[in-house]
């Protein structure tokens, strides 16, 4: 499905000669200095994560949905854009290029745009004489430094159109912003440490709208018990990925290209590219780094056989919130009770009031 990428590790160092002694046949001979490790510093090289530039369409994060032009008015003075970066990925450099018309009524200078990042100002853009009534184009540097798993941009449009009392719904006070507008963010994704405790990251989408993409990994086409073990876990994302959506391309035998993924793995059937995994003696929960990739991540249900692997994705459904390291060991795990009809973790109980306040989650 898709094609393997293969990357190099490269590492090339200076190979030092320990002591030399060397006694010279010739008394007047001078001895050859000692290279000691301690004055030697090693040169190291190895492949970078690339850094992807990626500019968008700045109207694709409105906290409105789909529009095709912002008009801003004395009242209505304020619109925000929202974006957002995966615990894997690390926003190092961005930017805005904003299209704007201002009125042609308002006073220069006295009137302006302000840019903010999660409520911090990034800058002023006064509006001068000869911007009234045209398009202005202008690039704002947002401070790499303030960025967050979930960033607001906020456009802040001050207006003045009169030296005395002025009334901010006077129809003359505008200025508008065009959808060819856009933000340029450029990222890199990172290795994360493997650690159980920072689930369902980065397997997950849990922080923006997107959907996600879990790739199931399998040797060879599972049976019925693999299958089990595998729609468990699929229900334990699907209830972190809540609304957002979520989809399980299954591969046989072949690596997902630079993408995290789950991968049951048994003593006597695993993929080609993880025999590098012990054998285990108990159902077990790891995190692993993929080979062949700089970044991406494998979850590994793995036990002596299916039998283990289903006790695992059960164990990992019940407890996820509570385990931490690179691997579990599952021992004396009973599972959890049968749950009763119409008892799903998102469904909401009809057998007693719900008060609103419990519904709103995101408010």
């Amino acid at each position: 499905m898709f094609k393997n990428k293969r990357f190099s590790l490269l590492l090339s160092g200076t190979v030092l000669c320990a002591l030399s002694a060397a006694f010279a046949s010739v008394a007047s001979a001078a001895p050859e200095p000692a290279t000691f490790m301690r004055d030697v510093q090693p040169a190291f090289r190895t492949d970078e994560i690339p850094v992807i530039r990626k500019d968008s369409p700045l109207f694709n994060y409105s906290t409105e949905g789909a529009i095709e032009q912002i008009k801003m008015t004395g009242i209505y003075n304020e619109r925000s854009f929202r974006f957002y970066s995966a615990k894997n990925e690390l926003i190092s450099k961005a930017s805005v290029t904003l299209r704007y018309t201002p009125s042609p009524a308002l006073i220069p200078q006295q009137s302006q745009l302000n840019v903010y990042l999660n409520g911090q100002l990034q800058k002023s853009l006064p509006i001068t004489k000869d911007q009234l009534g045209n398009q202005v184009s202008a690039t704002v540097d947002l401070n790499a430094k303030q960025f967050d798993s979930s960033n607001r941009l906020t456009l802040e449009f001050v207006g003045q159109y009169t030296q005395i009392c002025g009334s901010p719904a006077n129809p003359a006070l505008w200025l508008t912003v065009d959808s060819s507008s856009y933000l340029s963010l450029n990222t890199q994704k990172l290795r994360l440490a493997n650690d159980l405790s920072i689930l369902p990251a980065p397997f997950v989408n849990t922080i923006s709208p997107s959907a996600t993409t879990l790739p199931m990994v399998f040797a060879s086409t599972p049976d019925n018990r693999f299958k089990e073990a595998a729609a468990v876990l699929a229900s334990w994302a699907g209830v972190r990925s809540e609304w957002r959506g979520i989809e399980f391309p299954v591969y046989y035998n072949e690596q997902p290209a630079e993408q995290n993924y789950v991968a049951f793995v048994t003593n006597d059937s695993r993929p080609d590219f993880l025999k590098f995994l012990p054998r285990v003696e108990a159902p077990t929960i790891s995190i692993v780094n993929a080979p062949n990739s700089l970044y991406a991540k494998v979850l590994v249900i793995a036990g002596r056989n299916a039998d283990d692997l289903l006790t695992a994705a059960r164990y990992l459904a019940a407890a996820d919130a509570g385990i931490a390291g690179g691997m579990v060991t599952i021992e004396n795990f009973k599972g959890e009770p049968d749950r009763k009809a119409y008892d799903a973790p998102s469904w909401v109980n009809t057998d007693q009031k719900i008060p609103f306040e419990k519904l709103s989650k995101y408010r």
